[in-house]
């Protein structure tokens, strides 16, 4: 009786704790989505373009910068 009382209040531990990582992973979700809205917003208040041309801009933008560290090839791997 005692085995089962315990086991009983282990399951409602584990339900809580996990009602409560559900609803700590709805407000997270909830933040991001708020958050990407806003960006977007922000883009297009300043974008005089369309979106799709300033995406690629910034995709060119990003493998085309100098920043990009590529170590270069040994002359015995060539």
């Amino acid at each position: 009786d005692e085995r089962f009382r315990s086991l009983l209040r282990e399951a409602e531990r584990q339900t809580r704790q996990t009602k409560l990582d559900f609803h700590q992973e709805q407000a997270a979700e909830k933040m991001l989505k708020k958050a990407s809205k806003g960006v977007c917003q922000l883009r297009g208040q300043n974008l005089k373009e369309p979106i799709q041309v300033q995406a690629f801009r910034e995709k060119i933008a990003f493998f085309t910068s100098p920043r990009t560290n590529i170590p270069p090839l040994p002359v015995d791997d060539v």
